[in-house]
C-alpha cells in the first residue's frame, strides 16, 4: 500500500540520483553535435535529392 502514497516515488529517486551527471551529457551533446549535423547533411544529400530529383 505504500506504492498508492507516492506513487512518483522511484522516479523521483532515479531523477535525484542522476542528478550529478546531467552536466555532463548536456555539454557532450553539445560538443558531438557538429558530428550529428555533417552526418544529417550527407545523408540528406545522398537520399533525399536523389529521391526528389526522380520525383519530379
Amino acid at each position: 500500500m505504500d506504492g498508492f502514497k507516492a506513487p512518483f516515488k522511484g522516479i523521483t529517486k532515479d531523477v535525484n540520483g542522476r542528478k550529478t551527471c546531467y552536466k555532463q551529457d548536456w555539454t557532450t551533446g553539445i560538443y558531438s553535435g557538429f558530428r550529428t549535423l555533417a552526418l544529417t547533411a550527407y545523408i540528406f544529400f545522398a537520399f533525399a535529392l536523389p529521391d526528389i530529383t526522380f520525383g519530379e
